[in-house]
């Protein structure tokens, strides 16, 4: 037994080296970022994870955790609300993606389009400090306080440029936002790795791609490479595509006046260089930083609003109406009710879709080009017949010979009051209307908690877009530049989710955002090829052959787990891909019980990765537009045979090489499947 003295001294030790632990504990967290956000977010995320946990091992039925996800969504909301950054962007592509339960979809859904920002007093002292000037009105004329709309890591700003009078779209970047995801992220992959290992691949990936998104100039480079490849006379409809130009040094309306020229280039690879010291690197200059970009401004909307617009649409006509959400769960079932063995593809479910839900086919190519060009003649009718003429008789026989003349007898004598113009407006006139407009808009902006719509456009101009749409020739534009930019420039997007892609008034599809682009070398792009023609022609076999080919490996390197991954990441998740393996819902769960995948392709660097995020949130996107039934791969078939043709005629291969490789419609031996009794639905 130990001595009362001995005891008195263990208690001792004991007391001091908790008191010492406390002591630094508590110094961390007032002095350490990354302490303080990870005891935020433990401290309010584990009683919620562990009453889910609880409930899961006592009780596991479906109206106990019902009942869990309307106790918990308001302060699940609130804590993405209060840490911001990566927590809001895995919020908005969990909700996208409808990756949670519908009550979590529903409430994080919102925001997509209503994320927390900053005010513009924030914003501007940014772009000051990352263009290094002085005066802000010495770039911009004018400049929306309310943001068009607000990300993870920063938000985007209407503008008109002062030299050109041209409207601009700026995006910057708020100066924590890289810190706090490398904190957020290690706490995420720490967690995964403990609760849910078979996901921490898939984080590390996504942590090595969002990384980019950091740098401004990187994605604005990029981005005119994007515009470059659809503008270089190659594609047939680039004049159907519009992509915003970054104001880089090579701009033709670039105001340089302004602007210390800046030295720093960066490669693709997301690595900075030193152009001083490497004379090949281009120089990154214009009105492009690491924290802000300048782009041209894309006149239309989102098709994720257009999409969710027509959905409410329908729903509303419904007996009884339905909800966005139930619509959207009804639409996935004719999907999962169609059986491609009969013939059933998404031809089928689109004309059963129709048929059970009352939807009126669009308007035809030829009517939506008949209507722009109307419009067109009508707007040019417009301005001869009238606005012209005004303007002419209006400044030659009044504003001229009388209202100005009396304005500046008036002005001399002291008077206040004026002469009003017909067709001339003074410096003063303009300089009043946009002090009252910005004091107007001041007043009614929302609180900085709620986000800015990022469309303030009347009705008129909405119905315009709506009655100028149609979905099918929209889906078979998005796939055909996907296709193209993929195969045939080696330009992949591993962020093309609907809030991406607009639907301009010109009647064009426009294309923003390339954070998360990465170059194919024609190595991977040919490994890309081959895995969208397997997964086509529905071979399992070779899906396998070619995904293992790619870089896919497994605990067990199952060849029937590899073909059904890959069938979900380059074709579309249907019952084909995922109905043994629990459906959507349970899929990658089951996948992890039954043979845990250890590489996705080519992981350490994630170009095919990516490729199939590109392929997947591309047909996300067109499920917007209530078009179901959407395999990447059937989609893209056109554009991978011409690339495999072109590639076949360099290699001098015969035009069959590859069709000897593929055999349609060819399952998978039946000792190769696993047992499936773990598989939980």
């Amino acid at each position: 037994m130990m001595s009362s003295g001995t005891k008195s001294s263990v208690l001792r030790r004991s007391a001091g080296l908790f008191g010492a632990v406390t002591t630094t504990g508590v110094i961390a967290y007032y002095n350490d970022e990354g302490v303080r956000r990870a005891c935020k977010f433990s401290s309010r995320c584990i009683p919620i994870f562990a009453h889910y946990r609880f409930v899961e091992l006592t009780d596991n039925r479906t109206e106990s955790f019902e009942r869990l996800h309307r106790m918990y969504i308001d302060d699940v909301m609130q804590i993405v609300l209060d840490m911001k950054g990566y927590y809001v962007k895995l919020a908005q592509g969990a909700s996208q993606m409808h990756a949670c339960p519908e009550v979590y979809n529903k409430v994080l859904g919102t925001l997509v389009d209503t994320a927390p920002y900053e005010p513009v007093s924030v914003v501007k002292e940014i772009i000051r400090d990352e263009l290094r000037i002085e005066n802000f009105d010495d770039v911009f004329e004018e400049f929306d306080p309310v943001p068009l709309g607000a990300a993870s890591i920063g938000q985007v700003h209407s503008a008109i440029l002062k030299k050109t009078k041209k409207p601009v779209v700026v995006k910057v970047q708020y100066p924590s936002a890289e810190r706090n995801f490398r904190i957020d992220m290690a706490l995420f992959l720490h967690t995964t790795k403990l609760l849910a290992p078979g996901f921490s691949e898939i984080l590390e990936i996504f942590e090595k791609n969002f990384t980019n998104e950091f740098d401004y100039v990187r994605e604005a480079k990029l981005q005119h490479l994007v515009w470059s490849a659809l503008n270089d006379g190659t594609y047939k409809r680039a004049n159907e595509v519009q992509v915003a130009r970054p104001y880089l040094h090579d701009h033709p309306d670039l105001n340089l006046d302004v602007i210390d020229s800046r030295k720093s280039a960066v490669d693709f690879d997301g690595g900075e260089t030193n152009a001083a010291a490497d004379g090949n690197a281009r120089n990154a200059d214009g009105l492009c930083t690491k924290r802000v970009l300048v782009m041209e401004k894309l006149d239309g909307e989102s098709i994720y609003k257009f999409g969710n617009r027509q959905l409410q649409r329908i729903g509303a006509k419904q007996d009884p109406p339905m909800s966005v959400p139930d619509l959207k769960r009804a639409l996935r079932k004719v999907e999962t009710e169609a059986d491609p063995s009969q013939g059933q593809g998404p031809a089928w479910v689109q004309k059963e879709i129709e048929k059970r839900f009352g939807i009126q086919p669009p308007p035809s190519r030829a009517v939506v080009s008949s209507y722009l060009y109307g419009r067109q003649m009508l707007n040019f009718a417009a301005r001869v017949l009238w606005d012209w003429p005004v303007k002419v008789v209006g400044r030659a026989f009044w504003d001229w010979p009388i209202a100005l003349p009396v304005n500046g007898l008036l002005g001399i004598m002291g008077v206040q009051r004026r002469c009003p113009y017909l067709a001339i407006q003074s410096s003063r006139q303009k300089s009043e209307e946009k002090q009252r407009d910005n004091t107007d808009t001041d007043k009614n902006a929302p609180d900085k908690t709620n986000s800015g719509s990022s469309e303030h456009r009347p009705d008129d101009d909405i119905d315009i877009i709506d009655q100028l749409v149609n979905p099918y020739l929209v889906a078979e534009l998005l796939w055909e530049t996907t296709g193209f930019l993929m195969l045939e420039k080696g330009l992949v997007n591993g962020d093309s989710h609907s809030g991406n892609f607009m639907l301009l008034k010109n009647g064009k599809l426009g294309l923003i955002d390339f954070g998360q682009t990465r170059i194919l070398t024609n190595e991977k792009r040919l490994k890309v090829a081959k895995l969208i023609a397997a997964v086509a022609a529905r071979d399992e076999v070779a899906t396998a052959d070619f995904a293992y080919e790619a870089g896919f490996r497994t605990k067990r390197m199952n060849r029937w787990i590899a073909s059904r991954v890959s069938h979900c990441h380059f074709g579309t998740f249907d019952s084909h891909g995922t109905g043994e393996l629990g459906g959507v819902a349970k899929w990658e769960e089951n996948v992890d019980r039954i043979d845990t995948i250890t590489q996705l392709y080519d992981q350490e660097v994630g170009d095919i990765f990516l490729a199939a995020r590109n392929c997947l949130f591309t047909g996300l996107t067109i499920r917007t537009l209530g078009l179901m039934g959407n395999n990447a791969a059937e989609r893209l078939q056109a554009c991978e045979g011409r690339y495999l043709q072109k590639y076949l005629e360099a290699e001098g291969y015969g035009p069959d090489f590859f069709q000897k490789q593929i055999v349609r419609g060819r399952r998978m031996p039946l000792n190769e499947k696993p047992d499936l009794s773990k598989v939980k639905l």
